[in-house]
This record gives C-alpha cells, sequence and structure tokens, in this order.
C-alpha cells in the first residue's frame, strides 16, 4: 500500500494550487485558505490510517471523473501553460495531458499516459469539463497516473 507522507503532500501543493487556480477569479488569500483547508484534509485522511492509493482495486475499468488539462508548451519561456481545452487539441504541439479529478475533496492531479490512439482520440475531443475517463490507475506517494487505452 502506498501512503502520501505530508512532506508529500507539502511538495505537490504548490502545482495542485497552480491547477486549481486557472480561469478562476481567486485571489491569492482565497487560494491560501484553499489550500490550508486542503491541508487540514490531508491530514485527517493521513491521521485516520485511511488506504489513499494502493495496488489493491487496481485495473482497468477504474474511472476518473474531473477536468482534463493541456500542459502546452511556452518554447520561449521553458514554462508549460495550462489550459482547459474547449476544442480539440490535436493541432495544437505536442503537450501532456493531466486530470483533475474532481470527485474528491483534495483534487487529485492524474498525468494521462497511453498508446498514441488512444492519446489521439483524447486530444480530438471537445469536451474537458466533468469528463469520464476509463483506464489503469498507478501512483504511489510521488504522483498518480491514468493509462488508457
Amino acid at each position: 500500500m502506498y501512503r502520501l507522507t505530508k512532506l508529500t503532500v507539502l511538495s505537490i501543493l504548490p502545482a495542485l494550487l497552480f491547477v486549481l487556480s486557472i480561469n478562476t477569479g481567486f485571489t491569492a488569500d482565497e487560494m491560501i485558505d484553499k489550500a490550508d483547508k486542503m491541508m487540514e484534509e490531508g491530514e485527517k485522511m493521513m491521521d485516520s490510517g485511511d488506504k489513499i492509493m494502493g495496488e489493491e482495486g487496481m485495473n482497468e475499468n477504474d474511472i476518473l471523473k474531473g477536468n482534463v488539462i493541456c500542459l502546452l508548451p511556452e518554447y520561449k519561456s521553458g514554462t508549460v501553460k495550462p489550459v482547459i481545452a474547449t476544442s480539440p487539441c490535436d493541432g495544437y504541439a505536442p503537450h501532456a495531458h493531466v486530470i483533475l479529478d474532481t470527485r474528491s475533496k483534495v483534487g487529485n492531479v492524474y498525468a494521462v499516459q497511453g498508446s498514441p490512439e488512444a492519446i489521439k482520440r483524447l486530444q480530438q475531443t471537445s469536451n474537458r469539463k466533468d469528463v469520464e475517463i476509463k483506464g489503469k490507475i498507478s501512483g504511489n506517494a510521488t504522483g498518480w497516473v491514468i493509462t488508457v487505452e
């Protein structure tokens, strides 16, 4: 069984806050308040001994519900621009995708991987908000991945 440590939660929190702030009108203070609440939820989960992520129950039919976010490269600045696309994204430069799980209070972020055909199907869809993605979920204390077929 894999468990999150407080150090892991603290290390992924800035990236998670960045993704959560996409296309929202939240101020810095509001984001800090949200971060505090997320840390409290994470600590409760760790303290309760509940399973957060393990090998049991992970199979080819796992379903995530959330927002698909394109990580579009910004070559000049050496960064990526997170975007929830409203049209197919297969015309953009090659880029990665993540899913922000909207079912959990914490909002886990999953990297998306899969065959070229599966990724192409994902890129050709225009619906990116509150979608269900089927695949195999795996992960450990450093992150989560969904492999789509």
